[in-house]
């Protein structure tokens, strides 16, 4: 069953003349039963009436609630600046992240100490004598 808070909105309604037959029936039999309904529904209807149909809203309300708008608009702009801006650099230490590890594991640091020693035994020569092997000679790797 529904509790008065509910009533309350469909008092609302019936005002506007938004009710069904049902619904009407329903309110008007609650309304007999509740006596803070009723004093409600009186109230509304006072309300109402003491409010006349053309009446218009000051034109200072426009401008306020216009202002309020268009500065909720700007901070909205400004935050929502800032949170590109850091999704943006997030994004960017990701990206390099990635690619730092990816050329670690994919050999980074033993490829280039391979080509260190590598470098080292050319200098030497072959032979550990100074001996330099000719251009375009295959040299042996050796697994570390």
């Amino acid at each position: 069953m529904p509790n008065c808070e509910d009533f309350r909105e469909l008092i609302s309604k019936y005002f506007d003349g938004e009710l069904s037959a049902d619904e009407t029936a329903e309110l008007n039999e609650h309304i007999a039963g509740c006596e803070d309904c009723s004093r409600f529904m009186n109230a509304y209807s006072l309300f109402l009436d003491s409010v006349p149909e053309d009446a218009e809203p000051p034109a200072e309300l426009l401008s306020g609630v216009m202002s309020g708008v268009r500065a909720i608009k700007a901070k909205n702009k400004k935050r929502r600046r800032a949170l590109i801006i850091r999704w943006t650099a997030a994004a960017a230490s990701f990206a390099l992240v990635i690619f730092a590890g990816l050329s670690l594991f994919r050999g980074g640091y033993k490829s280039r100490l391979r080509r260190r020693l590598f470098r080292c035994r050319l200098s030497r020569g072959s032979d550990g004598y100074g001996a330099r092997p000719r251009a375009g000679a295959r040299v042996p790797r050796r697994q570390l």
